[in-house]
């Protein structure tokens, strides 16, 4: 029988950061059980193909997730077969049955052919995608927020009719292109949050539950961590030509949980758009997501931050100071641990 190769691909603010930390927090824990999560920072990983500590050390994704992959994708064509060979020796090594692979770039990065890159991985394992899905309405929100807080300057209208959100809301479509590997499973991450995202995360991979009985489960927060308003505020201000020191606006906005930016009648539309969409998914995938529309939604759609969040945001960049001489510190204005987006509106790298 060949050992199993779980491919977890994302989606964008679905809980994959969240079940990344978690799987690499209890390392030790499912090696025991014969799974292998691997760390980017081990020394296998660190010294495979030629590459420096320092070259894996300086990537611009975190220890959670693994963008160590990225250096199999550079070799060119011989590195799904390098990567193949890779993750079978090391498998057989720890003498686990199973390797669990995890990196959203995987779905939102449209330029290569990912799915590709993992044929050869079919000559020795049995692979499985595995991709957390959002509903549209949902999806569309938080991937906007998300991206506001990497450097977007659109409010969530014109956001909608960029390529880069067109793409990666196609469901059938993103999840179509991992077909050829094997069994493509869709999750609802709504329904997950409700029953425990890591017990629901094994359960749809086929992880067997006594896994999930020993692996050791903190109370971490999986909902977005930026609200709409702080990311209309934010995306107000990149507007008026400012560079805001996101963490500071994002402190200012600490007790904003709000994540409705939609109104009640431009989700209806969205959703009805995607009807079609939604139809394959649940006959192609068995992917159904809740009818359920939020309570007390405004009608129309946030169009730009209230003056009260406008004020939040200005006391928030005025309170960064500056030295003595008069002249602002140039602030990084990047959160921590992420790569510095580029001005179009672009994917975050963790979920």
């Amino acid at each position: 029988m060949k050992p199993r190769l779980i491919v977890h691909v994302g989606t964008d603010e679905a809980g994959t950061t969240y079940l990344q930390q978690t799987f690499r927090d209890n390392y030790e824990k499912l090696v025991g059980q014969k799974i292998w999560y691997p760390k980017n920072d081990d020394p296998d990983i660190v010294n495979d193909g030629g590459k420096d500590e320092r070259q894996v050390n300086h990537h611009e994704y975190g220890h959670h997730e693994h963008g160590f992959l990225g250096n199999f994708l550079n070799v060119g064509q011989d590195g799904g077969e390098k990567l193949k060979n890779f993750l079978a020796e090391r498998c057989s090594a720890k003498d686990c049955s199973t390797v669990i692979l995890s990196w959203e770039k995987l779905f939102t990065d449209h330029r290569r052919n990912y799915p590709e890159f993992f044929e050869k991985c079919k000559d020795h394992f049995d692979v499985t995608t595995i991709c957390m899905m959002r509903r549209p309405d949902y999806f569309a929100e938080s991937y906007w927020a998300q991206s506001t807080k990497l450097g977007n300057d659109l409010q969530i209208v014109p956001f909608l009719n960029t390529d880069d959100y067109r793409k990666l809301s196609e469901i059938t479509d993103n999840l179509r292109r991992w077909q050829g590997l094997g069994s493509v499973i869709a999750a609802d991450y709504e329904e997950g949050k409700k029953s425990g995202l890591l017990e629901y995360f094994n359960r749809k991979a086929e992880i067997p539950t006594t896994v999930t009985a020993v692996m050791e489960i903190e109370n971490k927060t999986v909902d977005p961590d930026i609200s709409a308003n702080c990311a209309s505020a934010l995306a107000r201000l990149r507007e008026m030509g400012r560079s805001p020191d996101v963490g500071a606006v994002m402190s200012a906005f600490k007790n904003d949980r709000g994540s409705l930016a939609l109104g009640s009648r431009l989700r209806a539309k969205l959703l009805d758009d995607r009807k079609d969409d939604l139809i394959a998914a649940k006959r192609r995938y068995g992917l159904e997501f809740s009818d359920e529309m939020p309570e007390g939604e405004q009608i129309d759609p946030l169009e730009g931050p209230s003056p009260t969040a406008l004020m939040q945001a200005f006391a928030a960049v005025a309170a960064q100071g500056a030295p003595a001489g008069g002249k602002r510190r140039r602030q990084n204005n990047t959160p921590k641990g992420k790569k510095k987006a580029k001005q179009r509106p672009h994917g975050p790298g963790g979920g």
